[in-house]
């Protein structure tokens, strides 16, 4: 059974087309909706300690796993680089570090064998940048 929780200041983003957006839309939103920012990373951050990782790319509150890599840790650390404050720096990091370590079925930290093998080379080479950014924010 699952649990309903009420998310501080009732402000919860459950779906995150995370892919989609942290390379152009994010950092467009953090200039004309800045308002917005501290909602996104507190999401995200609830993600993780309701699942134990960063979103990878959430629907309805539920990750779908869809993608290679997680891409929330670039939109925490771009957040956190910019000035943005409504959110703990020191439990973004943790989050980040349990992200870049655990085992999931899309993982950064332990890719699972059973992946599709035309993402092997993606699998290789992907989780290095976001490795790169959880040792960026090592800083806070």
């Amino acid at each position: 059974m699952t649990k309903i929780g009420l998310a501080p200041n009732n402000e919860y983003y459950s779906t995150l087309s995370i892919w989609d957006i942290y390379r152009g839309a994010f950092p467009l939103l953090q200039i004309i909706a800045p308002e917005k920012i501290n909602g996104i990373i507190n999401s995200m951050l609830l993600h993780q300690k309701a699942k134990g990782f960063l979103p990878i790319w959430t629907a309805w509150g539920q990750d779908n796993y869809c993608m290679i890599g997680n891409h929330a840790i670039p939109m925490i650390l771009s957040a956190y680089q910019n000035g943005f404050n409504g959110f703990d720096p020191k439990e973004a990091l943790n989050a980040m570090v349990a992200t870049s370590t655990i085992s999931h079925i899309n993982s950064i930290g332990k890719p699972t064998i059973n992946m599709v093998i035309i993402h092997s080379i993606k699998l290789k080479t992907k989780p290095f940048p976001e490795h790169w950014k959880v040792a960026m924010m090592t800083g806070v």
